[in-house]
């Protein structure tokens, strides 16, 4: 009896310190008010493009991007309105492997030997593209190959010039549109320790900024009048409506693009201030949750 009176107390006392709910994510607009799902899919259907910007190690991000994928694929099939899908995770030069993948040509182990999936792929990715090939939606390869971007960081954008053509059909048109000035290429500039290569240059920036206007290329080119493109890519290539988004208005003017951004934080019952614009729709995700590897 008396084992149990003081466990007990000891509830009782410890009771304020403990969290009575602990959500895995809360929805907010970007006002930060808070925001329901159901109203979040309903409004971004109105748009031509969707741009998912995750934190690449969380889970939480990757399940509500499968999720909203097969939602958004089902209202715009009720709609008859053509649904893509796409993402950075896959360089464009592996188009022609994914297409043979999804059309069933070669098997999943051929598939990833070839198409240098992310580390994450089996569990982050891949059921993404699985739900692409049953569902017959295009998926598309948007980001620039990696040889490339390191060639802007080493040598600059001018090195692309030297390419082929062949090599340059897997890049944005030269010559790529960039603002140093946008305040996500200033913020990514100043994150290079002083030591490194690059760093007096603004290849960085300027490496950020290629992979930018390349996801913008191919998002534009595969784009179909009257559809929807789903694009999932890092937070921080669309957050503020810059980044892809930038490069996105340039290429074409009147374009309706959502947003969702991906925010870490101890706290997720209220979006911090810092947070608030930075897209129409932000996943606040607790700082505490494993990003698994």
């Amino acid at each position: 009896m008396k084992q149990t009176i003081l466990f007990l107390s000891i509830i009782l006392s410890t009771a304020p310190l403990l969290a009575y709910d602990k959500p895995a994510y809360r929805l907010f607009k970007g006002d930060g008010t808070t925001a329901d799902y159901r109203g979040m899919v309903t409004a971004l259907t109105g748009n031509n493009i969707i741009l998912f910007g995750e934190q690449h190690g969380n889970p939480i991000a990757h399940w509500l991007e499968y999720e909203l994928a097969r939602d958004l694929f089902a209202l715009c099939s009720a709609g008859e309105k053509e649904f893509i899908m796409g993402g950075e995770f896959f360089d464009a030069d592996t188009q022609h492997v994914i297409n043979e993948f999804l059309q069933g040509h070669i098997s999943s182990r051929s598939f990833e030997q070839e198409a240098r999936p992310w580390s994450n792929y089996r569990r982050d990715y891949r059921p993404l593209l699985e739900f692409a090939g049953t569902g017959n939606i295009p998926f598309i390869a948007t980001n620039v190959p990696k040889r490339y971007a390191s060639m802007v960081f080493n040598k600059g954008l001018d090195s692309l010039n030297g390419l082929s053509l062949s090599a340059k059909k897997f890049i944005a048109p030269l010559p790529v549109e960039y603002d140093p000035s946008l305040k996500s290429y200033r913020d990514i500039q100043s994150r290079i320790p002083s030591h490194v290569p690059g760093h007096s240059t603004g290849n960085l920036a300027a490496a950020q900024a290629i992979r930018d206007a390349t996801m913008a290329h191919f998002i534009i080119t595969n784009l179909k009048s009257g559809g929807l493109f789903f694009h999932i890519n890092g937070s921080y290539h669309s957050i503020n409506r810059e980044g892809i988004i930038w490069h996105l208005l340039r290429q074409k003017n009147g374009l309706r693009i959502g947003t969702i951004a991906t925010v870490s934080q101890k706290d997720v019952t209220q979006l911090r201030e810092e947070s608030k614009g930075i897209a129409d729709y932000i996943l606040a995700v607790p700082a505490s949750m494993p990003a698994g590897q």
